[in-house]
């Protein structure tokens, strides 16, 4: 039987997706492409019989997907005759931040009409190794993290290889609609807070992804400032509400 041509799409912030993306391309005979703003609407994932995106979780319980994540995606042709799989990276418990934004994820292909036939996730080390705001014991050694995510790896290339899904996919459904009550709650949680940092009033309508860049709002200059004049050229214009 000919070996499917698979191409593995990653975001990465800090490196974590980039190293789970090429570990996974080597190990399943794939491609690593780099999501960058310049391949948005620009490649042809037709190439591919399998195509995975590797992504960290970002605010999961808004959504999970970073927005550049969620624009090349977009941008894919026919996605309905895609087969799409997806690996969330993230820095603490998977049940909390990776299983929430794979569902983000596969909500949004199927908005688009195509259809994630396998999720996977995995840990790997918070990227500035803060684990004290995690209120259950987790760990911490970042030697023991990487090998246990280079198992998790290892299993993923052989699920992908073979069409299967996650180890715990019928778990982790039944923990997703278990937890739904607990996401809105983060949610609601979320939005509060980014509409106190963009200095909005708390009957503003703005979503998240409108939200986040009027965050800068709440930076002060002190008497360090140079009078650049940079953060004022950046910061953006305030949305209507």
């Amino acid at each position: 039987m000919e070996t499917p041509r698979i191409t593995i799409f990653f975001f990465s912030g800090t490196g974590n997706c980039l190293a789970v993306a090429h570990a996974l391309a080597g190990q399943v005979g794939g491609v690593p492409v780099a999501i960058r703003e310049e391949l948005i609407g620009h490649y042809d994932t037709a190439v591919s019989d399998l195509v995975g995106i590797v992504f960290p979780a970002y605010l999961a319980p808004l959504s999970g997907v970073p927005l550049i994540v969620e624009r090349f995606v977009c941008s894919i042709s026919r996605i309905d005759t895609r087969r799409i799989f997806a690996v969330c990276t993230c820095g603490g418990y998977e049940i909390v931040n990776a299983l929430p934004a794979l569902e983000s994820f596969s909500r949004m292909v199927r908005a688009l009409g195509g259809k994630v036939f396998a999720r996977y996730s995995l840990r790997m080390p918070m990227n500035n190794l803060d684990y004290d705001h995690i209120p259950v014991p987790i760990e911490r050694d970042t030697s023991t993290i990487l090998a246990k995510s280079e198992r998790s790896v290892r299993d993923i290339a052989l699920r992908v290889l073979t069409g299967r899904r996650a180890r715990h996919h019928l778990w982790s459904s039944a923990v997703n609609a278990l937890f739904r009550p607990m996401y809105a709650a983060l949610r609601r949680s979320c939005i509060k807070s980014l509409r106190q940092y963009a200095h909005e009033p708390t009957n503003a309508t703005l979503t998240f992804r409108q939200l986040i860049p009027l965050t800068d709002r709440s930076i002060e200059l002190n008497d360090q400032c140079n009078g650049c004049n940079r953060l004022l050229r950046a910061r953006p214009k305030r949305y209507s509400t």
